[in-house]
């Protein structure tokens, strides 16, 4: 008798330090777990996008007609800039794009401040500067011909500040790519698609693409871009096509990166 007590006495105590050993390890790999998530909830609230300035080859309908150049920077109190300007190569081509955002982060999110424009396409030219007024909930175009105001939607963004949000939102790992634009007096929504991987012989060598492509609502048009992981999911090509047919687009032909360090 006293041996199968001492037996079950021995079978009770192995059972009971597995079961805290395996207790342990459950809270082992919770804490792991924790740390995980916590690690991946602070990267995804932070902004990856480092400032820098990409110039493009223009092409139109076969022929090189000028240059695009993007420049991301830095400014004072916690706000940013990205600009883009594009001129012909040619005096006698009418055209000619400015576009400039200036803009906050917060955590990982762009939150639009002010989008100014100035286009000019054959006789046709566009002017204006847009605020965002986030506690009215809307957006104002200060053009003293043509003023106009919309309403302030969540997530909203200008033209180029759109371009940063897909990116950082790439950067995540998210699929979902729909944004809703200011443009026109009006707001549109823009939906991207992924089409593909591709690898582009460029003038900054081969890179590695992702290929996304935009339909246009109501319109027998397409764009195509091509953008790079290694550059933060950098614009490297873009293709426009109406009916089938491409019609033009860029590439581009340098890169610099610019000082890192954050507004004051």
């Amino acid at each position: 008798m006293g041996s199968r007590y001492c037996l079950t006495m021995i079978i009770m105590t192995q059972i009971r330090i597995f079961v805290m050993i395996q207790k342990i390890k459950a809270l082992t790999l919770l804490g792991v777990a924790a740390t995980l998530l916590s690690q991946s909830t602070i990267a995804k609230e932070q902004f990856e996008i480092t400032p820098y300035e990409a110039r493009y080859s223009v092409v139109w309908r076969g022929m090189d007609v000028g240059e695009s150049v993007h420049r991301f920077e830095a400014l004072e109190d916690n706000k940013w800039r990205l600009a883009s300007e594009t001129e012909p190569h040619l005096g006698f081509l009418p055209y000619d794009y400015y576009e400039s955002s200036t803009f906050t982060i917060k955590g990982a999110q762009v939150v639009p401040l002010e989008y100014e424009y100035n286009k000019q396409e054959g006789l046709k030219k566009k002017k204006g500067l847009l605020t965002f007024d986030y506690e009215n909930k809307k957006v104002f175009n200060h053009d003293k011909d043509h003023p106009w105001e919309t309403e302030l939607l969540p997530s909203m963004f200008d033209e180029l500040t759109q371009t940063l949000a897909m990116r950082q939102d790439l950067i995540e790992g998210k699929d979902n790519f729909t944004y809703h634009i200011v443009k026109d007096h009006k707001y549109r929504t823009y939906k991207f698609t992924v089409a593909g991987e591709e690898v582009l012989e460029t003038e900054l060598g081969k890179i590695k693409t992702l290929k996304l492509e935009h339909k246009h609502p109501r319109r027998n048009r397409q764009t195509m871009f091509w953008v790079s992981p290694e550059y933060d999911y950098l614009l490297i090509k873009m293709s426009q096509y109406r009916k089938g047919k491409l019609v033009g687009g860029g590439e581009i032909v340098g890169y610099e990166p610019l000082p890192t360090s954050e507004p004051s």
